[in-house]
């Protein structure tokens, strides 16, 4: 890795990061009876409220929440979930840091708190519910189908071309292993681009063309309906739960 490019390496950060969302979906393959679009809809609900919050007290007892939720996942997953939550957790107390010199210390520890709450959130969401789920969730939602279709396809292209670039990288550094020329250094990257556009751009056709001869129309079909049960509404109750605790705690600044 040290004769690597730094662009190839970006690159290869890159495929890896869009590699790991389809490992994280294949570590919980349990499948949840509670209803994906009530799971989405109470994470942005949370998120809102993470968000409108002036108490720490509040982002505190959703942390602890979200910790307890954590510890009950396979331990691959919580590896992935924390690799996910240190580099977003570093990044906003390095940005709120001259807070602290301005005699602000406490706008580094609640920004920080919320972001680290708001990161939780969604990665824990994402381990634990299938990307199917999530685009059916979407439709339950009542949102176009355009939209819907564009982003499901947008996030499987994104994946397999995280594939295919990583490959391509591990390729080129295998040919370019023990060459001494140093003007190798600069062709790895316009070529990985180069090849990796071509390869989207013919499967972006081959993908038009499939949809065309399957008779594809846009539209989004849930073949197994869900049956409100129990656990739905043990979801509910957690909505009220958290806005009594988020009125209670910012009433009581």
């Amino acid at each position: 890795m040290k004769n690597s490019p730094a662009g190839t390496k970006i690159m290869k950060t890159i495929s890896l990061l869009l590699k790991n969302d389809t490992e994280m979906s294949k570590i919980e393959k349990g499948k949840w009876v509670i209803l994906p679009a009530l799971r989405l809809l109470f994470v942005l609900f949370l998120i809102i409220l993470i968000s409108l919050s002036k108490n720490a007290a509040f982002v505190i007892v959703v942390f602890a929440g979200l910790v307890i939720r954590l510890a009950m996942l396979k331990p691959e997953t919580i590896k992935m979930v924390v690799m996910r939550l240190v580099p977003a957790s570093l990044l906003t107390a390095i940005i709120m840091l001259p807070a602290v010199f301005l005699g602000n210390p406490r706008s580094l520890i609640v920004v920080t708190g919320k972001v680290i709450c708001s990161v939780l959130t969604l990665s824990e969401l994402n381990a634990s519910v299938a990307w199917k789920d999530l685009t059916h969730a979407l439709q339950d939602l009542r949102l176009p189908q355009i939209f819907i279709l564009t982003i499901d396809m947008t996030v499987h292209f994104l994946v397999i071309l995280g594939r295919v670039s990583n490959a391509i990288v591990e390729a080129v550094e295998l040919r370019t292993c023990g060459k001494k020329n140093p003007n190798w250094k600069k062709a790895p990257t316009g070529g990985i681009l180069g090849t990796t556009y071509l390869i989207s751009e013919r499967m972006s056709r081959e993908s038009s063309e499939a949809m065309v001869v399957r008779g594809f129309s846009g539209e989004y079909k849930t073949l197994k309906k869900h049956k409100f049960n129990w656990m739905d509404l043990l979801y509910l109750f957690a909505f009220v739960l958290v806005l009594l605790i988020y009125i209670y705690l910012e009433r009581a600044m």
